[in-house]
């Protein structure tokens, strides 16, 4: 999936940019909906790496959605840039979420969450 260099995920940040770039700027409905679908599978399967649980898989699938649809000009470089970090750091994904984990919960086993790597990526942001 990845080489040395890293091109793969830049290739995929700049694939996500060009779509949702699409999705943002058509105003024909066919158009739209490819671009859509092509920016959903692209967001999606970077949630789903190792994921077989159905509830977790559609929880991932509403919040690909969720971000696509939020999606604006203004905002468009700071996803893409958060979508890169995303797809660099599995392994901080999974230390946000343990270490959250750890913090408030009084049961002593993790589940697997439903809370994609985007999104601990971007909460890793709030102050």
């Amino acid at each position: 999936r990845k080489d040395c260099s890293g091109s793969t995920h830049r290739l995929s940040s700049n694939a996500c940019r060009s779509f949702l770039s699409v999705v943002m700027a058509s105003n024909r409905s066919r158009v739209y909906n490819i671009a859509r679908k092509l920016s959903f599978k692209l967001i999606f399967v970077n949630f789903c790496r190792g994921c077989t649980e159905e509830d977790q898989l559609e929880c991932f699938k509403y919040e690909s959605y969720l971000w696509i649809d939020g999606i604006t000009w203004e905002s468009l470089d700071e996803f893409c840039l958060l979508f890169e970090k995303t797809n660099q750091g599995a392994f901080q994904h999974a230390a946000r979420i343990a270490e959250a984990w750890l913090r408030g919960s009084t049961v002593g086993y993790m589940e697997k969450p439903c809370i994609s790597p985007l999104l601990s990526s971007a909460l890793a942001f709030l102050p």
